[in-house]
């Protein structure tokens, strides 16, 4: 595990192999950048691989009130040399991804996203979350099922 010290944070992270970038981002919580181990065997033969944890999870600092995972991403590939990358990300990993490619799409060569959630962007999911709250609101319970359908469309198990 090597460390970066990036927009007042430290990010843990590992990088292995050489070629083309490819930057694995987790889904947070307990999915820390070690989820990759395969992935990173079968990548690094052919590509640079970074995998790292975003602030709170796994060895990276925790979170303050005010920070962006997108511009911490853009610090950590700064400081150690990778100007474009293919991005993977999973859940919240994907969400960053995504967000990283709209602040800086120079840098991003190409997208592979599994699972996307929300921005992480947290006023944008607070805007979300109240948009659908007034949907409810407006026409009720049945949309509330719909949107459970849009957002969880394997239902309850």
């Amino acid at each position: 595990m090597r460390t970066a010290a990036v927009n007042g944070a430290t990010l843990a992270y590992d990088i292995t192999g050489s070629g083309p970038a490819v930057v694995l981002i987790s889904g947070g919580g307990t999915l820390d950048r070690r989820m990759w181990h395969a992935q990173v065997a079968a990548l690094a033969p052919r590509h640079t691989v970074l995998c790292y944890d975003v602030r709170g999870v796994g060895g990276s600092s925790p979170p303050d009130d005010s920070f962006s995972h997108s511009d911490d991403l853009h610090a950590l590939l700064q400081s150690i040399g990778i100007t474009r990358a293919s991005l993977v990300g999973l859940s919240f990993g994907a969400a960053v991804a995504i967000d990283f490619s709209l602040d800086y799409p120079e840098m991003v060569q190409a997208l592979v996203l599994a699972a996307p959630g929300l921005s992480s962007d947290k006023d944008a999911n607070v805007q979300a979350a109240l948009a659908a709250a007034e949907a409810v609101r407006k026409e009720g319970l049945a949309m509330l099922d719909f949107l459970a359908r849009v957002h969880w469309p394997a239902g309850a198990r």
